[in-house]
């Protein structure tokens, strides 16, 4: 079993546990791509939150089409685009 497999297998059915294994397989590389976009350590960190919440949140519809991280970047990608509208209005 990857460590993929183990997290989302985790995640699925102790999603405390698989949120931390999340965390620490995943964190930093979501806060660097998180600075990339906001360019802002405290935007950064609360963008890196609210995706990781949001990947705990809907592991059902993660289906494995694309890879984890990609998949955990396209919801990062989202948030930061609803705050760019929500900036501009």
């Amino acid at each position: 079993m990857s460590d993929d497999d183990e997290i989302l297998e985790r995640l699925r059915t102790r999603p405390e546990d698989g949120a931390r294994l999340l965390v620490g397989a995943y964190g930093r590389r979501l806060y660097a791509a998180a600075m990339r976009l906001c360019h802002n350590e405290t935007d950064a960190e609360d963008l890196v939150s609210r995706t990781l919440a949001r990947v705990v949140q809907s592991i059902g519809s993660f289906k494995g089409e694309s890879g984890f991280f990609t998949w955990q970047c396209s919801i990062m990608a989202n948030f930061f685009k609803m705050d760019l509208r929500r900036k501009r209005q």
